[in-house]
């Protein structure tokens, strides 16, 4: 007995579902938002785990769309489609424009380090953005985070540096980075604790010594340099100019 959408032809619709199938897990239900091309393959490799075939999954395919999809094969012409490369042409052609694109270059060029933002958050935030992102070679990758570096030190460390040629490098460095910039905070911190304390320490409270540095608790160029040397950056390195 037939069953299914009448888009389908009378032999799809009369294929009978093997007693052990059932759909691999990992491919959520379309909604229209999703790639239609890379979707359907990842559909027809989940039926295929499953114990299917091409014909199951065009029956089973109404049970894994939603809303306005679903609504769309409903309204598909009686005997339309007779086999996969069918439901291919007439599935990309229908979604192709209606799916939300990925994130490109400009999206990653726009993608900068706040003014105040620690640089490992930089970095998690900007490798989650390029692994969205699509035809964006290497080189336009490295170029886009050199540009969107804000802390002087790790942007000139980079900007001479002649073998960052690979996003591998680039985050060796930016990491190294990160953890001496860390570091510094956690001494700065430290050092406010013991600005609180200067009552009982006579040369913070005469304001001798390195009392007042101390209660200030901020990092100098050369202690973020230090630190930097520190975790692995070999080389000299100067402030940039403003």
């Amino acid at each position: 007995m037939a069953t299914g959408p009448v888009c389908f032809s009378e032999r799809i619709r009369s294929t009978p579902i093997p007693p052990h199938f059932r759909i691999a897990q990992g491919v959520e239900k379309y909604r229209g938002d999703a790639k239609p091309q890379t979707w359907l393959d990842d559909y027809r490799i989940a039926v295929q785990i499953g114990g299917g075939g091409d014909e199951i999954a065009m029956m089973h395919l109404p049970l894994m769309l939603e809303g306005s999809a679903r609504t769309w094969l409903n309204q598909l012409l009686p005997n339309s489609i007779w086999v996969w490369e069918d439901l291919v042409r007439v599935f990309v052609k229908n979604f192709e424009g209606t799916y939300k694109r990925p994130e490109g270059l400009t999206e990653l060029q726009l993608c900068t380090q706040g003014n105040t933002e620690p640089t490992r958050e930089y970095i998690q935030r900007w490798i989650t953005l390029h692994n969205s992102v699509e035809g964006v070679s290497e080189f336009q990758a490295i170029h886009a985070f050199k540009q969107g570096v804000k802390y002087k030190e790790l942007s000139l460390k980079l900007a001479r540096s002649p073998d960052v040629t690979s996003l591998g490098r680039l985050m060796e460095i930016a990491n190294k980075y990160a953890n001496g910039e860390e570091e510094i905070r956690q001494k700065s911190q430290q050092y406010r604790s013991g600005g609180n304390n200067s009552a009982s320490n006579p040369k913070q409270k005469n304001g001798g010594g390195s009392g007042k540095r101390k209660a200030e608790g901020a990092p100098t160029d050369a202690e973020l340099v230090a630190a930097v040397n520190a975790a692995g950056i070999h080389g000299r390195t100067q402030p940039r100019k403003e």
